[in-house]
């Protein structure tokens, strides 16, 4: 029995293992940027991190867990499944930029801003091919680019106690774009998986009285589903409660 629970404790290890680095690697970067940023720059930099982690947050429980419950289906449908995931994170990342120029409206847009935006899509699909990963039964390969990436965020911050006089928060922020762009290559390289509108036949998981925060996608199964607009049209959020489910109707309007 401790033979064929072995291989199973060791995918929970490395599932933890990559959670927490994962996490880590957001908080290192803010540590890092409060050593080298003046008090005005410091409260910049993080709320428009704090509102990308947000919208990752967001977007774990609309297409990370769906694709967490789509793990029986095969690797084929996971990866198709990951394939269109990743569409719609590219998708929603413009959005996101947005709301970040919402709250910077009125102030100058500076390269840390700037980095920022050109972080948001990387972040986001490489969230996403994360969970494609772990969904394949592979926890161990999320856990080595999360890993790489946090030892980088390591990496920035002694850099900062140590006094490099080259570093400064655009420094910072730079690096920490390179390191999410690294991640996301070597998963995506992994995977064989690139953005895509192809999903599988039998439809985005729906949830049932569990408890899990979860997205359905039913316009994944039209034929000529092809268009961001239509996609982000066929987004469609529910929050399950006890034997019964409250969907976002108006989601549910931009598909008439």
């Amino acid at each position: 029995m401790s033979a064929l629970t072995s291989p199973a404790k060791r995918r929970g290890w490395y599932w933890l293992l990559d959670q927490v680095v994962s996490s880590l690697s957001n908080g290192l970067i803010l540590f890092a940027v409060a050593v080298v940023s003046t008090a005005e720059d410091f409260g910049l930099i993080p709320l428009l991190l704090m509102l990308l982690t947000a919208g990752v947050g967001c977007m774990r429980g609309a297409l990370g867990t769906p694709l967490l419950l789509k793990a029986a289906d095969g690797i084929d449908h996971i990866r198709r499944g990951g394939s269109y995931a990743a569409t719609a994170a590219l998708a929603v990342s413009p959005l996101l930029v947005g709301g970040m120029w919402l709250l910077l409206k009125g102030r100058e847009l500076g390269t840390p801003t700037i980095l920022i935006a050109i972080a948001t899509p990387l972040v986001m699909v490489q969230d996403v091919l994360r969970y494609v990963v772990i969904s394949e039964g592979r926890p161990h390969v999320a856990a080595i680019w999360d890993g790489f990436w946090f030892l980088g965020s390591v990496g920035l911050l002694v850099s900062t106690w140590a006094g490099t006089r080259f570093v400064d928060a655009n420094v910072l922020i730079a690096g920490w774009t390179v390191l999410a762009a690294a991640a996301l290559l070597g998963l995506a390289i992994n995977l064989h998986l690139l953005p895509g509108f192809a999903a599988s036949s039998d439809g985005w998981p729906r949830a049932g009285s569990t408890d899990f925060v979860t997205a359905s996608m039913p316009g994944w199964s039209r034929a000529g589903s092809s268009s961001p607009w239509h996609l982000l049209r066929s987004l469609s959020v529910h929050w399950p409660l006890p034997h019964s489910e409250v969907p976002w109707r108006s989601w549910h309007l931009w598909r008439s």
